[in-house]
């Protein structure tokens, strides 16, 4: 618990700030973020098994291709601007190795493993970066997209936070033992109710123009 509270502190230091600079600095730390979880999942399999250097240099690369490739949000037309060329070239420059490695260093089922570790978090960035860079029509005024960026990391934040605190203090019904053992029915609601209201606020009041029971069942 306490390695997470830590690293909880260390991420606001780093996110809050380039969610108030918004902009180049915030796109570029949200391709960072983007690496960071690529090299962990991908440190998972590297722990029996290295991946070869080289696929790992065209994964980030390819990582990096898809989140600076949807540069603003358009959810009137074409939903977070996604588009298919980098998912065609990332999906070419992973799969095409394969004919040429061992079975044993990377097979196609590697391949594939990796490819959608990309996409994954490659979209998810993604979007977050055209979300952060897309103004936001409150009423006739705009609001920046990294409120709206902003709003999306309370939920999460606020909810993993208080499940984990009130769920070591008084948690004692297991959630899903067979996932997360130490997942508690306690902490999950209480995560959820508090990650939902703190997140609500944040909505109604900073970007507002909707009515209030629809920000709360939006967020929950």
């Amino acid at each position: 618990m306490k390695q997470r509270v830590i690293s909880a502190v260390v991420a606001a230091i780093i996110v809050i700030p380039l969610l108030i600079i918004g902009g180049v600095p915030l796109s570029i730390g949200l391709g960072a973020l983007a690496a960071i979880g690529l090299w962990e999942l991908l440190r998972l399999r590297d722990k029996k098994n290295p991946y070869p250097i080289v696929i790992k240099v065209i994964a980030f690369a390819c990582l990096e291709l898809l989140v600076f490739s949807i540069p603003t949000a358009n959810f009137s037309n074409d939903g977070v601007g996604l588009k298919y060329l980098p998912i065609a070239l990332s999906t070419l420059a992973l799969l095409i190795p394969a004919v040429f490695y061992k079975k044993e260093n990377y097979s196609t089922k590697d391949a594939f493993s990796v490819l959608g570790k990309v996409l994954l978090l490659g979209v998810f960035f993604g979007a977050l970066v055209g979300i952060a860079n897309t103004p936001i029509m409150v009423g006739t005024s705009k609001i920046a997209g990294q409120w709206l960026l902003l709003y999306l990391f309370l939920i999460a934040a606020c909810t993993d936070t208080f499940a984990m605190i009130i769920g070591c203090l008084i948690g004692k019904h297991k959630l899903i033992p067979a996932v997360s053992p130490k997942k508690s029915v306690e902490g999950s609601i209480a995560g959820s109710l508090m990650g939902t209201a703190i997140a609500s606020l944040y909505y109604i009041n900073i970007i507002g123009d909707y009515k209030v029971i629809f920000v709360i069942i939006m967020t929950l």
